[in-house]
């Protein structure tokens, strides 16, 4: 099940969504992306747009993700942070689980 909004302003915009997963099948160990984001992200040279995501009903608590959205792609990439301050990793589906909620919000420029 997923749902979304956004809106947009000029260039700017705002999304919004929710998804549940039931099933996961051969999902897990993949990197998840949010795809489908509805106007392309702008190129932006040194400019990482970062948006919030909170992962609920899964069977491991999972802290200190969020959503990277990708340059001149019309989708976003779950990260979790490390520690680090140059890095991040890319959040894999094992994270994920039958009901497992993802809920983001986040801002961008779009192309």
């Amino acid at each position: 099940t997923q749902t979304g909004y956004y809106t947009r302003i000029g260039r700017v915009v705002h999304v919004e969504a929710l998804v549940q997963l039931d099933v996961i099948g051969g999902f897990t160990g993949a990197t998840i992306n949010v795809s489908s984001l509805p106007f392309t992200v702008a190129d932006l040279t040194n400019h990482d747009v970062v948006g919030i995501a909170v992962i609920t009903d899964a069977a491991t608590a999972k802290a200190d993700i969020f959503l990277r959205f990708i340059d001149a792609n019309d989708y976003a990439r779950l990260e979790e942070a490390n520690g680090s301050t140059t890095s991040a990793k890319n959040m894999n589906a094992n994270a994920f689980d039958g009901d497992t909620k993802l809920r983001i919000a986040g801002t961008y420029i779009g192309a």
